[in-house]
């Protein structure tokens, strides 16, 4: 008789598998996680994309949407370690953990994370304005903006945020993707102050430049009169050497001296050779002008 009634049960669970199929029968797509739990309550596996089937009759799978998301926050009410006010407009990209060891561990405690993108978006921007407090007060103002020497800038505090928030997140099994800082505004007070800085800053370079272009013209100068003494000793040598030669050559000084005599009685292309003893006051005429034949 026992053996009539197990042979009955066999047969009904094979008709119904056959007729009805396995209990779950679910597909994964790329940008999802699925959580598989045998008995209907506690995870049994966490898969990829693909298609499973779970024979439990109280098999099911939740769906976890591992897509990306962006949340952008402003903030006006913070301050840097230089005691100036300062406003952010900060855009985060995140996305759930993926990791299976993760899921179980905080499947419990942040389910509602895990399935609800509301709550998913309200736990990471109740993070993200103390994240941006940290990072405001470490550094001056011109740190953050990146006008000091040596500073960051907006690299660096995005680089804070970010590995800030990368450990705030993951306790959540929530991984942050990215973090920028759209915009960084100062008080008009300060700005006021930067822009007469700046302007200052500037004056000092054009006066630098102006003295430098002086100084340029100065040493072109000063350039070209050593040449132009140079110049005039080379000069001063050929004459010299030229003297030389009036001194060796009684001749040589004769010959030189009929021609300057010569440009001084005439106008004309003409030479006159006389002797050395004439008196040349009787070739002068009453004009002062030798007369020619």
């Amino acid at each position: 008789m026992r053996i009539k009634v197990f042979c009955l049960l066999l047969a009904v669970a094979v008709l119904t598998t056959s007729c009805f199929g396995f209990p779950l029968k679910a597909a994964i797509s790329e940008n999802e996680t699925g959580i598989i739990m045998s008995d209907g309550t506690s995870i049994s596996n966490v898969v990829g994309a693909g298609r499973y089937r779970d024979g439990h009759m109280f098999a099911k799978m939740v769906q976890i949407d591992n897509s990306a998301r962006q949340y952008t926050w402003s903030g006006t009410d913070l301050w840097t370690k230089d005691k100036q006010p300062l406003d952010f407009i900060i855009t985060v990209t995140y996305h759930r953990t993926r990791d299976p060891l993760i899921i179980e561990a905080l499947w419990g405690t942040y389910y509602s994370i895990f399935v609800s993108d509301g709550a998913m978006d309200n736990m990471v921007a109740s993070r993200i304005p103390e994240s941006a407090k940290k990072m405001s007060v470490r550094d001056v103002l011109e740190g953050i903006l990146g006008i000091s020497e040596g500073s960051g800038g907006r690299d660096a505090a995005q680089t804070f945020i970010f590995n800030d928030l990368t450990r705030e997140f993951l306790q959540f099994g929530v991984v942050c993707d990215n973090v920028t800082i759209e915009t960084v505004t100062a008080s008009e007070e300060y700005v006021a102050r930067l822009q007469e800085k700046a302007n200052a800053q500037l004056q000092v370079e054009v006066s630098k430049q102006n003295t430098l272009k002086l100084n340029e013209e100065l040493n072109q100068e000063i350039a070209q009169t050593q040449k132009d003494l140079e110049i005039a000793r080379r000069e001063n040598l050929v004459a010299e050497e030229k003297a030389k030669v009036y001194e060796i050559s009684d001749r040589a000084y004769e010959l030189e001296k009929l021609k300057l005599t010569a440009n001084i009685v005439s106008d004309t292309a003409q030479v006159w050779f006389i002797d050395p003893d004439t008196d040349l006051t009787l070739l002068i005429g009453a004009d002062g002008v030798v007369p020619v034949q």
